[in-house]
């Protein structure tokens, strides 16, 4: 089982929304943060990436300060490849940037 897993289900995560949020990014359909929201809620992000809930929001507004280790340890999480997920943040820069 992997670390995503374990930390996941020993943290009493629901494994079955985040193997719906690991679906939809393997889709490539998630297009905002609002959407992993959905799925995941975001004092739980927070914790599982080891950020105080008011940094992760404030990185959530503008995501440029996350760290790429952050967002690596964020696709292990929910357990899919870390381009998928940078590659969103880049494309989330860019809609604010519009």
């Amino acid at each position: 089982m992997s670390t995503a897993k374990v930390k996941a289900g020993s943290g009493g995560r629901n494994l079955k929304k985040l193997s719906y949020l690991k679906a939809e990014f393997d889709a490539e359909r998630i297009t905002s943060w609002e959407q992993v929201f959905a799925f995941y809620a975001i004092s739980t992000i927070a914790v599982d990436l080891g950020i105080h809930y008011s940094t992760f929001q404030k990185k959530v507004k503008n995501n440029r300060s996350f760290t790429l280790d952050e967002l690596i340890r964020f696709a292990a999480i929910i357990n899919v490849n870390h381009r998928l997920v940078i590659n969103f943040v880049v494309d989330q820069i860019a809609v604010n940037k519009k």
